[in-house]
């Protein structure tokens, strides 16, 4: 759970993608840019429906699968190769 209010880039997020831990989180804009459509984001500085979230994904069945799908996301989006791929990409352009 990420009750985050403000959130550039968040870690914990990626750390429960990375382990096929299904979400929930506040809409910031980090957790947006992480989590895509896989997950249940809820209203920032709404904590009744953060707790409802919680208790609907609890109840959920198929949650396991919602976890493989943010761990298969993680490694798509967000590697070390793919990064450091990215980043030397933006040098290349810069220098140009």
């Amino acid at each position: 759970v990420s009750p985050s209010h403000s959130e550039s880039f968040g870690f914990a997020i990626l750390e429960s993608m990375i382990r096929a831990t299904p979400v929930v989180s506040t809409a910031t804009q980090g957790a947006i840019e992480l989590l895509g459509s896989h997950t249940r984001l809820v209203p920032i500085r709404d904590p009744v429906r953060l707790a409802s979230a919680i208790c609907e994904e609890l109840r959920e069945e198929d949650r396991i699968s919602r976890g493989e799908l943010l761990q298969l996301r993680a490694a798509e989006q967000f590697s070390l190769t793919r990064m450091l791929d990215e980043t030397e990409e933006i040098y290349r352009e810069i220098d140009q």
